[in-house]
């Protein structure tokens, strides 16, 4: 740790950005490996796919993973950094895809939302309309 004689102080900006770099590492990896898995699941399983609330859900995963894949590793590098070397194009792309990500998990919870509300308070007439396909759909729509 580099000390300053002028005023007695140390200069704790090198061991701030580190720790931040590992936490946003360890969270970057360990949710990659859980989206993953959520994903992996509600595709593989047979039984998960027929399930409004799991498309919903995997809706999510996958928001959450493309967000981890794109903008956690970049908001890593500056803060190891302090300096952007990749361009302006690069530089205004992280937060392009942050933005749309938001909102793509903004809408899917509200949509699992009014699907809940939906199922419980209206559940005789939404019963006929809450279907898979329907939430499919939906969450294609959310992307779009």
């Amino acid at each position: 740790m580099p000390f300053s004689i002028i005023n007695g102080t140390t200069d704790y900006t090198n061991i701030v950005s580190i720790a931040t770099a590992s936490v946003l590492c360890f969270t970057c990896i360990c949710g990659v490996l859980g989206n993953t898995i959520v994903i992996g699941v509600g595709i593989l399983k047979r039984k998960y796919q027929n399930n409004v609330t799991n498309c919903y859900i995997i809706n999510l995963a996958i928001t959450d993973l493309l967000f981890l894949l794109v903008s956690v590793p970049l908001t890593t590098y500056l803060s190891m950094q302090k300096a952007w070397i990749f361009g302006e194009f690069l530089c205004k792309i992280p937060f392009y895809f942050a933005y749309v990500l938001l909102q793509a998990t903004c809408y899917t919870l509200a949509a699992m939302s009014i699907d809940r509300y939906l199922t419980i308070v209206h559940e005789g007439w939404y019963r006929r309309y809450r279907k898979p396909k329907y939430a499919l759909i939906i969450c294609i729509l959310i992307w779009t």
